[in-house]
């Protein structure tokens, strides 16, 4: 009799412990999260075995709070990782975008002319630049100008353009947000941006007149003198001097430009979500 209680006390520490180490894992039950600017979204955390902390693998991209709420920041994917005792899972997290009808133009750094021309579309009418080329697009019904510099033979620097009065400047501000992080005011009416993996420089400036606004691209190594090299090729005034580009003719219009600009730069100075102190280079 007391084999047979032993036996039964043995089966039931085994079952014991067998069940302790069938224990779920930590997992996290809303994995995949798709934000947008300023959305937020908490995490439901399960089978958790103790305090949980949360860290994001590029806040720039979405941030996470210590009670793991998500906020989507700027476009982007990264992944939050949440850890408990020794245990970690982790939630994927993409950041898209609202204000997708005004397209950047072609991005591929270091590529030579014929490719970006290819790339950009063999149905353009295209405006050829001493150092690059131009072409112009009909939206929002506004003229939007992509131009394209190269040095080199290689692509170094992509811009956009358009009339300061026209209605993409209303939306210009919150186009950039959802995309860069602002950095800087490097001019009374220019500033800084910079790409969520720290890798691409985005500057927004007027034209000596303030007529048109424009958002320059180019690569970013860490070095301030490769953003100065590069923007050495930044000079619009063959572009809008050509006799091909279309201008929009307004009249009884009593909005000034510069107001208009300014507006945009202060939205951009006054974004809170990002880490990164806002820095006044003038």
């Amino acid at each position: 009799m007391k084999k047979i209680y032993l036996l039964l006390i043995v089966l039931l520490f085994i079952l014991s412990c067998s069940k302790e180490d069938s224990k779920p894992p930590l997992s996290i039950k809303n994995n995949e999260l798709v934000l947008f600017r300023e959305n937020t979204e908490e995490l439901i955390v399960e089978h958790n075995p103790g305090e949980l902390t949360f860290k994001s693998q590029n806040p720039l991209i979405a941030s996470v709070s210590d009670d793991g709420v998500v906020e989507g920041n700027v476009r982007g994917k990264t992944s939050i990782l949440v850890t408990s005792l020794n245990e970690t899972a982790t939630a994927n997290v993409e950041v898209k975008t609202i204000i997708n009808y005004l397209p950047e133009p072609y991005l591929g750094f270091g590529e030579d002319y014929a490719t970006v021309k290819a790339k950009v579309g063999s149905g353009e009418q295209f405006i050829n630049l001493e150092n690059g080329f131009a072409v112009q697009k009909r939206i929002d019904n506004s003229n939007v100008i992509y131009g394209y510099s190269f040095e080199n033979s290689k692509l170094k620097m992509s811009m956009f353009l358009f009339e300061t009065l026209s209605n993409i400047t209303s939306v210009i501000a919150d186009f950039l947000l959802e995309r860069y992080i602002p950095v800087a005011q490097t001019g009374a009416l220019s500033a800084g941006l910079i790409s969520p993996e720290k890798d691409m420089i985005v500057l927004v400036s007027a034209s000596e007149d303030n007529s048109y606004v424009y958002v320059a691209y180019t690569e970013y190594n860490g070095e301030a003198s490769s953003t100065a090299n590069a923007t050495r090729l930044l000079n619009i005034d063959p572009i809008l001097s050509n006799e091909k580009i279309q201008k929009n003719e307004r009249t009884g219009i009593s909005i000034k430009p510069e107001t208009q600009i300014a507006k945009v730069l202060n939205d951009l100075k006054e974004d809170k979500s990002s880490s990164i102190p806002y820095q006044d280079v003038r």
